[in-house]
């Protein structure tokens, strides 16, 4: 415990602070020691003991250093004793406009020169006078220690896709991701390309790719499915796909910080991510602004300032549509947002440029210590009602998997979910759910006869449609094939800060009086003052 409280006060709390009262320069000694250090261990062992020692050792090393020449021969002499691993591992999680206390720097300020780190008697006996300090010192960085970050490593991804190691490959967003527009998902969408272009750039990888985009969904319930349809696969690297489905044209704060969220959840597990900005038909052609939408420009910074790989198609679409013979139809025939096969090898011409730049670069993915733009949801939690006791009028049915299409499935569909149908409507008694947080959302399954429901928090009804003063939530969806698929509503992301009570009740329709209504889960969210801990779920039993 005494030499993990060390190495974690160490490693990952070394940045880019620069102590006025220290000789050693810190921004230099976290260079060096990320080179040592990303050659001593691999991510996938960061845990023991044995990492923690050798990051330790090559972080003393280049600390001891009179000069840089000194640093790094001593560091290569110790590393050339060692089994070298493949993978980049631990990494400070730092960008350079934050500033943080680190271990020299701290110690400086009770005393400590630089010439105190010559690691010979002398160095030990001016440590032993100095136990208090020091004891003090560790106690006080463990305290505010945060868990491990990984270096999120675009060259770890392109050196193990040229081994025959297994790699995990997610593309992770909304009905783009899934395939829509294209005349064949599985062959023509831009991840059905990308896929293709993997196995034909690394013919010797082992290439396991997963789909999981769902239409009609955002990032705000993305930030609840990074961990069953994201994590859980335990991937190489990941396709983020969300800007077309949080709004284009939006400016709320919240959009903006579930997919912050997503990025963060991501880059701190170590894995690298490419960003796939994709548009729709209206701002294109006519509409072009070189600005651009303020969406898109907002996830283009994020993606500069968190290092990531950003496939942007909008200057590749322009500019196609800025030769008078092409027209936005031919990219968008039916709708604004399903481009056709054109526009999905456009989308996926952007990732792939953004993907090859970033892997020539040996780009390593940022993770400041505090979100960038907004982080409203640091908490975040899912309830599933059916998975304890119901109210009248309501039962738990395992869920339609069977006639769910495959980009509908997440990895975690094996929780029942909770039904009223519409026999038991008139007596059924409400779910309802206590929580602490700032947005709930209801996730579900449906098919064309799906009931609604009304929905009331803290007592006051909140509308569907605030214009027409609509009660009902729908949730029947109609394909041509008349299949079930999921829904998923936000039901506030404004509420205050604190306690709050959900009810939520089956409501008859002309089109679903025989339907029922599924309920899966409850999606909750907050800002990091209220710990999952404080956050109760009560409905007859939930």
């Amino acid at each position: 415990m005494f030499t993990r409280c060390i190495a974690l006060a160490s490693i990952d709390r070394l940045d880019t602070d620069m102590n006025p009262k220290s000789e050693i320069r810190i921004p230099e000694i976290r260079k060096k020691s990320e080179i040592q250090i990303s050659k001593t261990t691999s991510r996938h062992e960061a845990g023991s003991f044995h990492n923690l020692q050798a990051r330790m050792l090559a972080l003393r090393d280049v600390a001891r250093a009179s000069s840089p020449a000194r640093g790094i021969a001593a560091a290569s002499s110790r590393q050339s004793k060692r089994k070298q691993r493949p993978e980049t591992c631990f990494a400070t999680s730092a960008v350079p406009q934050i500033i943080r206390p680190s271990v020299f720097g701290f110690l400086s300020d009770f005393g400590f020169r630089t010439s105190d780190f010559n690691w010979n008697s002398k160095f030990a006996f001016s440590m032993l006078k100095k136990i208090p300090v020091i004891l003090f010192s560790i106690c006080s960085l463990a305290a505010w220690a945060e868990k491990p970050v990984y270096q999120a490593s675009f060259a770890d991804f392109d050196r193990r896709a040229r081994s025959t190691k297994p790699v995990s490959v997610v593309f992770f967003g909304g009905s783009l991701t899934s395939g829509d527009g294209a005349s064949d998902p599985e062959r023509t969408s831009f991840r059905a390309l990308m896929e293709k272009y993997l196995r034909e750039q690394y013919p010797s990888a082992r290439f396991n790719f997963f789909n999981a985009g769902r239409g009609g969904s955002g990032s705000k319930l993305g930030m609840f499915r990074t961990g069953s349809d994201v994590l859980s696969h335990k991937p190489d690297l990941v396709f983020l796909d969300f800007t077309t489905e949080d709004n284009l044209g939006g400016t709320d704060r919240q959009a903006l910080a579930s997919y912050e969220r997503i990025l963060r959840d991501l880059i701190s597990e170590g894995i690298p991510v490419v960003q796939v900005l994709t548009g729709t038909k209206n701002y294109f052609g006519a509409a072009w602004k070189p600005l651009g939408p303020t969406r898109w420009r907002d996830h283009f910074q994020m993606g500069t300032l968190y290092h990531t790989a950003i496939g942007n198609s909008f200057p590749r679409i322009q500019n196609f549509l800025n030769n008078e013979r092409h027209a936005v139809d031919q990219i968008w025939p039916k709708d604004e947002t399903q481009p056709n096969d054109l526009g999905h090898q456009f989308f996926f011409e952007a990732a792939r440029d953004g993907l090859e730049q970033a892997i020539r670069e040996k780009r390593l993915c940022n993770f400041p210590v505090n979100a960038v733009f907004a982080d409203e949801y640091r908490m975040r939690f899912q309830f599933f009602p059916a998975n304890g006791p119901l109210p009248t009028g309501w039962h738990a049915e395992n869920p339609l998997r069977a006639s769910l299409s495959p980009s509908d499935i997440s990895f975690d569909a094996l929780n029942q979910i909770a039904v009223s149908d519409g026999e038991e409507t008139a007596e059924a008694q409400p779910l309802r759910l206590t929580f602490t947080g700032t947005f709930v959302g209801i996730s579900g399954e449906a098919n064309e006869h799906g009931l609604g429901f009304k929905v009331s928090i803290d007592g006051k009804t909140v509308f569907y449609d605030d214009e027409t003063d609509d009660e009902v939530w729908p949730t029947s969806m109609t394909r041509e094939s008349g299949e079930a698929h999921f829904f998923w509503h936000e039901i506030s992301d404004k509420l205050s800060a604190g306690r709050h009570t959900l009810e939520i009740r089956p409501a008859r329709s002309d089109r679903g009086e025989k339907g029922e209504l599924r309920i899966e889960s409850f999606c909750v969210a907050g800002p990091a003052a209220d710990a999952p801990q404080s956050i109760s779920a009560r409905a007859s039993g939930l």
